[in-house]
């Protein structure tokens, strides 16, 4: 892969073991790269970085934290579920403000009943 959003060696490495899930997620990391580099961070421009620098060494310390024994049981799902698990981690820091707005009017609020008290338009 030649993007900004470079996965770590031994992660890599195991993500090719299957072409099918390299594919998928590498479609995902292009598709949203654009995005997270250009979003601004529009409601949080104060924030430390959260670009693609910021996702790549996030990868590289889940790496590094997976021990030696771990690395025999791993699979190349595991992988994938991993890397975009850190794609998606900062994503609501990149909501623009017409994102932002669509999410709060939406006509079906976006609620999760075991997770959700009451819906987002039902205000505080």
């Amino acid at each position: 892969m030649t993007m900004s959003l470079e996965i770590p060696r031994r992660l890599r490495k195991l993500l090719n073991q299957d072409p099918s899930l390299e594919r998928a997620v590498s479609d995902t990391l292009t598709e949203f790269e654009p995005w997270i580099e250009g979003s601004g961070l529009p409601f949080f421009p104060e924030y430390t970085d959260h670009g693609p620098r910021h996702l790549v060494q996030v990868m590289r310390t889940a790496e590094a934290l997976i021990n030696g024994p771990a690395w025999k049981v791993l699979t190349p799902g595991d992988a994938a579920a991993l890397i975009i698990a850190v794609l998606l981690h900062d994503c609501a820091m990149h909501l623009r403000e017409d994102g932002f707005v669509q999410l709060v009017t939406a006509r079906r609020d976006p609620v999760i009943p075991h997770l959700d008290e009451r819906r987002w338009s039902s205000g505080s």
